[in-house]
Parts: structure tokens; C-alpha cells; sequence
């Protein structure tokens, strides 16, 4: 049985096919297979995957017509035989020859189901880490190698730098949708809370090729969109998760230029979206600017006391501007002493040892910019001092 099935659905690709087969076959684990299926190219694809099999008894390849990547992938996933799957879009590539191997070995040591890392992305030539992405769109990347658990990250894209244990998959029925856009991050998410826990890694495991991508947004791309964003926000409700409840809604203001152009069906479906999940005030807003305190507001419930970290001046304003007068918020921690025991507006200013004191349940940081470090630093901090409070995503970004 191989250790690892990776799964490759391919629609006219030809300029880039070639490196990402090499980039998986040219692994030092050799215990693979690779599920190829050729969803109806029309270019030279199924030629070239026809070639790599001829070469390499490990490459499968399967041709068909069009159906779609998420019943594509779900094919292949009845295909393969390995003991864990891996995921690669046909432009993309891994960033080594070793990171198959690291992460399969890192998932049996430590008896996880999930086992991943850090993403990154190709463009014009250079590859770019996405440390900038720790906040409110999601986590690409993590410092430590260490086991986490999902609830207290609730992170919903990057499905392909992770590796998966395939028949805990199937026993759970974790698939994709049958979707022409965002049909991968339900999966990531159904994956990721069915686990519980995953081990990861402070390394690279995927390269994300997008400098020659563009979308075009039909009807069903546009519907397909709005379907995939109910089904995160739905499954967030079910299952109470609160930060994926969140990210879902920035997902819509990111995705908002897909709906310059509506016909009335999908004018219909977006209201339906708004009115049963963006809860009455989100609605104003979405199509402009999201506020911070709408985001703040859907962050915590009514009974969680929070502190903010970073007595900043976009925090200064911040308060004065959205009025902020939440009961939730117990305080402000800073390191400077020159800002210690001062208000800002209600709330007074502590240091970082009077956590113990404060006893929230959340800390949320409170500067705008380049605040990757400081986020690591005040996590490590509180897993280790305050392991009790939990540390939000950063909605301020």
C-alpha cells in the first residue's frame, strides 16, 4: 500500500503540469501513487500525463469528460489506495524534495490524522511566505512544530498543505462540494473539527502558483460562491465556532468584486445569504467597508470578558470613534509603563502580569500593522504563563 495517494485533477494545464508531476515523483518518499484525472482538458494535458505514466508505474491516469474539480477530487479519492492523501493543483509544486516524507513521518510519530504546514505563493518568479496573512484571513503559517487544536485557530483555506489520513476521511464522508468555486473550504473545515487535533510544522509544505490565474464569474460561479459561503457559515453555527463564523464574513467582503455583475437569481441568493447570517447591522456595511466593531461584536459573546493588547494610537482613535463602551472589555494591556494605570476612554491600561488578575477568556491585539512577531510573542506568552486565555485572530487588520 503506498504511504501516500496524491490526488490531481487536471483541466488544461499543459504549461505548468510538467513541474508539478516532477516536483511530487522527484520525492525522497517513494511509497506514492499519483491519482491523475484529466476532467476534459483540450489542450495538450492528457497527452503529457499519458507520457509520465508510461515512465512511471505510480503515476494512474484516468480521462473523462468535464464534471468539475470537486467531483473530481472526490473521484480520485475513491481511486487511491495510500495510506494517507495529499492534494496538488496541476499549477502548483512542492518546495522540496523532502516534504512528503517530513510530513508523513511527523503524522506517525505523533499519532495525528492531519499533518501540514506553512504555504506559500509562486509569483513572477519568486517565492513568497505568507507570514503576513496571521490575522483575520486566515493562518499560513505557524512558528512551532507542535500538535494544535482546531478550535483555537478555526482557519478555513490552505487544504493542500496538509495531509490526510484517507480512510478517516471516508469513514467520515469528508468530501468536496460539487462547486465551480470555493468548494475546499468546507473541506478543510470539516476535516480539520471531525480530527479534533493535528500536528504541524514550521516549514514550507506547499507552493500556490497565482500570477496567471483569472477568474471568470459566471452565473454558477457566483452561485457556487454563495453556496460554499452558507455552508461555512452554517457549519460555524452548528458546531460554534465563532472565529470561522468571523472569517466567513471577511470572506465575503474579500470575494465582493465577484458581484459587479448580478442577474436577479443571484442578486436573490446574495439577500438570502445576508438576512439569514450577517445578523440585521452587518448588511450596511458589507459592500463598503467592514467595521471593526461589527467584527468585534461577532468575536465574543455577551458574557466573555476580553482585554486588548497594544495601547496604540489606532487604538486611541478606534475607541473614540466607534464609541466603544462594551461591558466585555475588562482592559488594555501594554508593555510601555509610560501608558500603565492611564484610561483610554473607560478602560485602564495594565501590564502584561496583571493578566492574572484581569481573568479574561480572550486577548485581542490592537495594532494595525506588521504585527506577525508581536503575535507570536504575546501566543507564547500566554501558553505559557495564562494558558487559560486564548488569543483571537487579529481583527484590526
Amino acid at each position: 500500500m503506498p504511504k501516500i495517494s496524491i490526488i490531481i485533477p487536471i483541466f488544461n494545464v499543459q504549461e505548468f503540469l510538467g513541474e508539478c508531476l516532477d516536483s511530487a515523483l522527484n520525492q525522497t518518499l517513494k511509497e506514492i501513487e499519483l491519482i491523475c484525472i484529466n476532467d476534459g482538458s483540450s489542450d495538450n494535458s492528457g497527452k503529457i500525463l499519458d507520457e509520465y505514466a508510461k515512465k512511471d508505474s505510480r503515476v494512474k491516469v484516468y480521462h473523462r469528460e468535464n464534471k468539475g474539480v470537486g467531483y473530481t477530487r472526490n473521484e480520485a479519492l475513491k481511486k487511491a489506495s495510500g495510506e494517507f492523501v495529499a492534494f496538488i493543483d496541476p499549477d502548483d509544486f512542492y518546495p522540496n524534495n523532502y516534504i512528503l516524507e517530513k510530513m508523513y513521518n511527523c503524522a506517525k510519530e505523533n499519532n495525528v490524522l492531519i499533518c501540514g504546514g506553512k504555504m506559500a505563493i509562486f509569483r513572477n518568479g519568486v517565492i513568497i511566505e505568507q507570514e503576513d496573512y496571521m490575522s483575520l484571513t486566515t493562518i499560513y503559517s505557524f512558528n512551532e512544530c507542535e500538535l494544535i487544536d482546531y478550535n483555537d485557530y478555526q482557519f478555513d483555506y490552505g487544504y493542500t498543505r496538509f495531509i490526510y489520513n484517507r480512510q478517516y476521511l471516508i469513514e467520515n464522508n469528508i468530501n468536496f462540494p460539487n462547486y465551480k468555486r470555493f468548494e475546499d473550504p468546507l473541506f478543510l473545515v470539516k476535516a480539520f473539527y471531525c480530527a479534533k487535533k493535528a500536528y504541524v510544522i514550521n516549514e514550507v509544505t506547499y507552493i500556490y502558483r497565482n500570477d496567471h490565474k483569472t477568474i471568470n464569474w459566471s452565473k454558477k460561479s457566483q452561485i457556487d460562491l454563495l453556496k460554499g459561503l452558507r455552508d461555512n457559515f452554517e457549519f460555524a453555527k452548528e458546531n460554534n465556532l465563532d472565529i470561522l463564523h468571523k472569517l466567513t464574513y471577511y470572506r465575503l467582503k474579500e470575494h465582493k468584486r465577484a458581484f459587479r455583475r448580478m442577474n436577479l437569481c443571484v442578486l436573490f441568493n446574495l439577500f438570502c445569504l445576508f438576512f439569514k447570517h450577517a445578523k440585521g447591522h452587518f448588511f450596511d456595511n458589507l459592500l463598503t467597508k467592514i467595521s471593526p466593531m461589527i467584527l468585534l461584536n461577532n468575536s465574543i459573546n455577551k458574557n466573555d470578558e476580553i482585554v486588548f493588547w497594544g495601547a496604540s494610537l489606532f487604538l486611541k482613535d478606534f475607541i473614540k470613534k466607534f464609541h466603544v463602551k462594551t461591558d466585555n472589555v475588562v482592559g488594555i494591556i501594554d508593555k510601555n509603563p509610560n501608558e500603565q494605570h492611564r484610561m483610554i476612554g473607560k478602560y485602564k491600561v495594565f501590564s502584561p502580569d496583571e493578566i492574572k488578575n484581569l481573568k479574561p477568556k480572550y486577548v485581542i491585539l490592537t495594532i494595525k500593522n506588521n504585527n506577525f512577531k508581536i503575535y507570536q510573542d504575546i501566543k507564547k506568552t500566554l501558553k505559557k504563563d495564562f494558558p487559560e486565555v486564548k488569543l483571537l485572530p487579529n481583527i484590526f487588520e
